[in-house]
Formats: C-alpha cells, structure tokens, sequence
C-alpha cells in the first residue's frame, strides 16, 4: 500500500487503510461481498460480528472517498493486469 501512495501514511489514514487491507483481504479470502463473509475471512483476531460492524462503519463513513482510499490501489493493480493481458483468467 505504501508503494502505491508513495508515503508511510499516518494517524487516522494509517488505521484507515488497515481496515481497507483487511476488507480486501476478506473480500479476496471469501469471494464473496457480503460483510458477514468478509469478516469471517479476514485474518483480524476480533470477533467476527465486531468486524463486520467495523467494515460496515468503514463503508459508511463520509471522510472515506473512493478517489482518496479505492482509487491508488485500483490504478496500480490495473498497471499490472496490463503488463500480463494474456494471462488473465477469470
């Protein structure tokens, strides 16, 4: 994540985007979209109605934008899925 935005991230942006990793995680983990399957994947140590409350509030709250936290992360991941057009399988 670092490398996509170019700096350590600090304070409420750190923990923010480690809740964006973890959501990542469990929706990749589970392949699913649905927070309860999502955080029953997700590699956190909570329990898992905490987590999905946790991503609930995380996808719901105002100060997160797509272009600040989603946007980064899906540029670079698409840079790379062009270098490999021929290897991709869905």
């Amino acid at each position: 994540m670092v490398q996509c935005l170019g700096s350590q991230p600090q304070d409420h942006f750190q923990q923010h985007l480690h809740t964006l990793a973890l959501l990542i995680g469990g929706i990749i983990g589970s392949s699913h979209t649905q927070l309860p399957e999502i955080a029953a994947h997700s590699p956190e140590k909570t329990k898992l109605e905490s987590r999905a409350t946790k991503f609930k509030r995380w996808l719901s709250n105002e100060r997160i934008s797509e272009e600040l936290y989603w946007l980064p992360f899906a540029r670079a991941l698409l840079a790379k899925l062009s270098q490999h057009k021929n290897e991709i399988t869905l």
